[in-house]
């Protein structure tokens, strides 16, 4: 890892596990797509993890539960929970490395799985967005 990088939380051990789930939450702001991985939300075996990045800081959080989407009407928000092992068509979900580095304007998580593809959740002027 990246010792310029912050990190809040501790990142979990979960390399060489079995990713069950991975979600993600798309900002919508008057029917407008703001921010498309507000928040990334992993399971693996009986354990949820949370990853979001907030000032270039990269947090890592447990959960208790899968997300759900919700709506803030008084500012006009949708949070739309996204299933990317769907929409990315990952069916091999071990996890083999899970790296951070710096980016202009930011921070990157770059997941990579055991069939060699990766995902990666860059994280520019406080404004997240994916790649696979």
């Amino acid at each position: 890892m990246n010792s310029k990088l912050e990190f809040n939380g501790a990142v979990p051990d979960i390399e060489g596990k079995v990713v069950s789930e991975l979600f993600c939450i798309e900002i919508w702001h008057n029917g407008e797509l703001e921010e498309p991985a507000n928040e990334v939300y992993l399971k693996v075996g009986d354990s949820w993890y949370r990853h979001y990045f907030d000032c270039g800081i990269i947090f890592w959080r447990s959960n208790s539960k899968a997300p759900a989407s919700y709506c803030m009407d008084e500012l006009g928000c949708y949070f739309k929970v996204v299933n990317l092992k769907e929409e990315l068509l990952l069916t091999s979900l071990t996890l083999t490395t899970l790296n951070f580095r710096e980016i202009l304007g930011g921070s990157e998580s770059t997941f990579t799985f055991s069939d060699g593809r990766t995902i990666s959740f860059l994280n520019v002027d406080d404004i997240t967005s994916y790649q696979a």
